[in-house]
Formats: structure tokens, sequence, C-alpha cells
């Protein structure tokens, strides 16, 4: 008998999409991955945080049948941590050789070996060593690498570079770099890619002259995928079930924004919303859809509610209508109730820091690290009431709620005014 079954959700997020996944064409720089390949070249690629850049490497290097070593140093807490990653991620790519191969070829066996030897020396008296023997390691490491490349075929992609600069003492940070560039300068015939989002730091590895990687990759700027193409693909993934209304399948980027991730999301809970009705997915399941996201958030974003003063609450609600302001300028001030730009920055500090941060910096401006919970805070109707007088009139409200939320799928003031 026909199985009965629905079909599996295609919409994935939360990690990095494999070839077998479902993930919208970028036909432009896909070629430029590829091209690298070809070329045994160097590419650096630039964007923002989910915008699928390690997709990007990863699907085209799987497509291309090419083994990929990747390392990722996000927020690297020392030169221990840089080595211990490094050796981490080589031994686990060594392991992917298969048990066969390592019992077979001795270079893979020697290897494993060495890298132990590194581990157990990080781990015990030598990590209190001097810089010198710390940065030892890294050199071994690397070198181990490059002597992989040069025995079988596989590509090297090395996530967040910039945080070896912007999150170790600069000369810590250089002599990585240096060790970096030093040992892939060697790999002749390895493509090698790098990736960054943070932005103006990232480009300057590669642009500044006093930097070690000065013109070491071109950079390539991974954008958003327009919101028409997303419409398709989206129409595509549901045309697999019942399928979904040509309006609804343009409302999900428009209210997730720019990020892939965001949008496979609500992607991902308006397929498990439409499951339940008899029909096309509607422009209703996207707003049940985006409900269901807003109340899975709500722990971590009472949390921060409970955690910041009012003068904090206030800033960060004027963020999430204003991100697009300089927190400097008088508009900001004026709207948020700030006389003095540096207490800005002094109170959203705290809403900057670790892996929960709520907030991150770009320039003058200020941005929530996430746009389900920019949205989130944007819709606290009352809340914002209380803490910013300016928002107290319910047309000023829908005004700037449709800043945030071009395409507002309710009016959210319905059930509470007259």
């Amino acid at each position: 008998m026909p199985s009965t079954a629905p079909a599996k959700n295609p919409f994935v997020y939360g990690r990095v999409l494999t070839a077998s996944d479902a993930a919208c064409p970028r036909p432009a720089l896909e070629e430029r991955v590829r091209q690298a390949i070809r070329d045994n070249g160097r590419l650096a690629l630039v964007g923002d945080r989910r915008m699928g850049k390690s997709s990007l490497v990863q699907r085209t290097l799987q497509a291309a049948r090419v083994p990929m070593l990747r390392l990722n140093y996000h927020e690297v807490l020392d030169l221990p941590d840089v080595v211990m990653r490094t050796v981490a991620d080589l031994e686990r790519f060594l392991r992917e050789r298969s048990p066969v191969a390592r019992r077979l070829v001795p270079w893979l066996r020697e290897t494993g070996v060495e890298l132990r030897g590194i581990r157990a020396g990080m781990a015990g008296l030598e990590i209190k060593a001097s810089l010198g023997l710390q940065a030892d390691h890294l050199k071994r490491a690397f070198g181990y690498i490059r002597d992989a490349a040069s025995r079988a075929p596989m590509a090297l992609f090395i996530d967040e570079l910039q945080d070896l600069r912007d999150c170790l003492p600069p000369a810590v940070g250089n002599a990585a770099l240096a060790i970096l560039r030093d040992e892939i300068q060697q790999m002749a015939k390895t493509p090698v890619f790098f990736a960054g989002s943070a932005r103006d730091s990232f480009a300057l590895l590669f642009t500044a002259d006093r930097s070690p990687l000065y013109e070491h990759a071109p950079l390539l700027a991974v954008e958003p995928i327009p919101p028409e193409v997303l419409r398709d693909f989206i129409l595509t993934q549901f045309a697999r079930d019942k399928g979904i209304d040509p309006g609804a399948a343009a409302l999900i980027p428009a209210i997730a924004g720019e990020s892939p991730n965001d949008v496979q999301l609500l992607g991902y809970e308006t397929w498990i919303e439409h499951l339940a009705g008899s029909g096309p997915a509607s422009s209703m399941t996207v707003q049940h859809a985006l409900a269901k996201v807003l109340r899975d958030l709500t722990p971590y974003a009472e949390k921060w509610m409970s955690d910041l003063t009012v003068k904090q609450r206030r800033l960060v609600f004027a963020v999430a209508f204003l991100e697009h302001v300089g927190a400097a300028t008088g508009e900001f001030m004026v709207f948020a109730g700030i006389r003095h730009p540096g207490d800005v920055e002094r109170a959203l500090a705290t809403a900057l820091r670790g892996d929960q941060a709520l907030l991150e910096k770009v320039g003058s401006r200020y941005r929530f690290r996430s746009r389900f919970v920019r949205l989130w805070f944007a819709l606290q109707y009352y809340r914002v009431q209380a803490l910013i007088p300016a928002m107290r009139a319910p047309e000023v409200y829908r005004r700037h709620l449709r800043t945030a939320l071009p395409a507002l799928p309710a009016d959210p003031l319905k059930d509470i005014l007259p």
C-alpha cells in the first residue's frame, strides 16, 4: 500500500546545510567556490552571521566530492585554545579517512600519534609555557595539515578567522595569523577558504598592509538572497505536499528578513502548521508559525527583561525600532530619552557580552543578534508604551512597528484597542 505519511519537512535551520538538504540556489557564489576548487585558490567569504557562508562552502565541496577540513575559531579564549581546536578538528578529519586507512597508511598512524602528543603537552604543565612554545605547537599542528594536504586531495576551510585578531592579545593574534599564512602558502595543491561574520575586522585581515594575511585571498561578499528567489524556493518546497499560496510564500522572507537561517526557521514552522490543515498554507498559517517562533523565544527574552535595569530596557526597546539609526544621533537619543551619547554605550555593554548576547554593535548602530528576538521586543506593546512616551499614541506605535516588520501580517493592536 502507498504510504500516507506527509513529506519530510524540507526546511532546515540551526546547522550547516549539507548537499542532501534543500537549499536556495546561489549560482554566482557557488561558481566562485568551484573556481577556487579548480584553481587550488584562496577565497575569503565575508558576510553577516547566519548568511549561509559555511553552508555555501560545505555544500559546494560535497557536490564536488572534495574532503574538507573545517577549523572554527569563533570566540577563541587564548593560544592554547587555538591549538586544541586545531588539533581536535584535524584528529576528527583524519579519523574520517576510515579506520582501515589508519591501520594501513603509515603517515596517518604517525600523525595521530603526534597529535596526541601535542594534546597531552597542552593539557599538562606546558599549557603555562611561553608564547614561543605554544606557537610551536600551533606550527606543528598546521605542519601536519600541510602534510595531509600534500598526500591526498582536500580543502581547508577556516571559519571566523577574524577572532584570532579580535579575541587574542595583538602579539598572540599576529603570531597565530603568521603561522597560518606561512603554512598555507606551502599548500600549493589545496583550495583554502576563509570566512568571517565581523565584516570590518575580517576584511582588514586581507586588505590592511600590516596584516600577516595582506592580499592573501580575494574577498567574496555573501549578500542576502533576493526575496523573489526565496519565494520561489519556498513555493517549490511546499509543492512537495499541499502547497502554499504565493502571497504566503512571499510573506515568509518578508517577516524573517535577510538571514537564510531565519527564513528556514519560519518555513520549518509554517510547514508543521500547514500539515494540520486540509489545503495549501496561507498567510494565516504563516502568522501562526510566527506566533510559535515568538513563544519559543519568550523564556530567553523574559530572562533578559528581568536582568536589565529600567534604563537598559528603554534603550533595548529603542534599538528594536531604530536599528537603522546611529545610537549617537539626536533621533535615537530623543526617542530613548538619553541626554549623553556615552550613556548608551555604558548601558548596553551588558547586552553585548557572551554567547547569549542580546545585541551587537555595527559601526555606530546597535542591532539585535536575532531577527525574531527583535520582533518579540517590538511586539511588547504595553512595555514599550510604559517606557517610551513617544510610542503611547497607537498610530505612532504602528508606524514604528512597520519599520521593524514591514510585512505586518495582522494589526497587533486589534485585540487591545477598541
